[in-house]
């Protein structure tokens, strides 16, 4: 739409190029002598015919006849237009072609100034028709994130989460891409449980199936979304078990009360299974203990 519009304006520009060329000694056609009129001037331009086809009553009946009334009066009206811009021309002392480039570059002017304007119009009928968020609905656009409050014909308003209010300009709006919340089916959430490498691997495979037991069936569980639960990797400090659960419906707080149950439950049970969470920790191996037994040997020395 913004090419569109690019074009359109390069071409007004070199017709009010053309326009002033003209006006500026470099016309594109015989300017009309002093005292002719604008028809007169026309006339001389064109091949003349033969004078006695011109004075032959008989072909002006033949050019008569094979024309419309519609095409007579369109002819009558264009010979009065021209007659009176003549007219004006000369009662006023005004040239058309200047007065033409003029108006032709003060409009490239106009057009040149709301360029932003027109876009961002342009940008409210996207927003409208194509519609890719709706009015509170939670969308993020670049670093912004909250709920649209308003569409109006030069930007929308968005609430973010902080309370503030940004108004970003709609031409904006449909250059970037703009995630819309307020359209996803469910919430996932995707986590990573450690437990400490000293747990048995019995141990973690019990950790994994208590994690199951617990979401099995939940709350906000559909057929075509299980959670998914598996221990998964070795990280620095902990033996690693991801957890994927999709809750339905997407309501925020709903989802949030019910997370805090299922993360309480997953503590009691692996404290009563006496298993461990890992956190960000550093072993340091010290030399001669139990498993490391420290061995000396003495080098004998050259005798001198």
């Amino acid at each position: 739409m913004y090419f569109r519009l690019k074009s359109l304006l390069r071409t007004f520009f070199y017709f009010s190029l053309i326009l002033w060329a003209m006006s500026s000694g470099y016309p594109l056609a015989k300017p009309a002598a002093n005292g002719e009129s604008l028809k007169e001037s026309v006339s001389t331009q064109t091949p003349q015919p033969a004078k006695n086809n011109i004075d032959s009553p008989q072909v002006h009946a033949e050019k008569n006849d094979t024309h419309t009334p519609k095409e007579k009066a369109m002819d009558k009206a264009g010979e009065r237009i021209g007659k009176g811009i003549d007219k004006f021309s000369r009662s006023a002392s005004l040239k058309i072609g200047p007065l033409l480039a003029s108006l032709g570059i003060g409009g490239l002017a106009v057009a040149l100034a709301a360029k932003d304007s027109i876009a961002n119009f342009f940008g409210t009928l996207t927003i409208l028709f194509d519609k890719p968020f709706q009015v509170g609905q939670r969308i993020t656009i670049d670093k912004y994130d909250g709920t649209v409050e308003n569409v109006g014909f030069r930007s929308t308003r968005i609430r973010t989460l902080t309370g503030h209010l940004v108004t970003i300009p709609n031409e904006m709006l449909v250059n970037s891409s703009v995630e819309n919340i307020g359209e996803r089916p469910h919430i996932r959430w995707l986590t990573n449980i450690g437990i400490t490498y000293d747990t048995p691997p019995d141990k973690v495979e019990k950790a994994v199936q208590i994690i199951r037991k617990i979401l099995e069936n939940h709350e906000g569980m559909k057929e075509d979304f299980p959670p998914r639960v598996f221990f998964n990797g070795f990280n620095d400090w902990s033996l690693n078990i991801m957890v994927v659960i999709w809750y339905h419906p997407p309501n925020y707080w709903d989802y949030q009360a019910w997370l805090q149950n299922i993360c309480l439950e997953i503590m009691r049970r692996f404290e009563a299974e006496d298993i461990d969470f890992a956190f960000p920790s550093r072993t340091i191996y010290v030399a001669n203990d139990d498993k490391r037994q420290l061995k000396l040997k003495m080098l004998k020395g050259e005798e001198f």
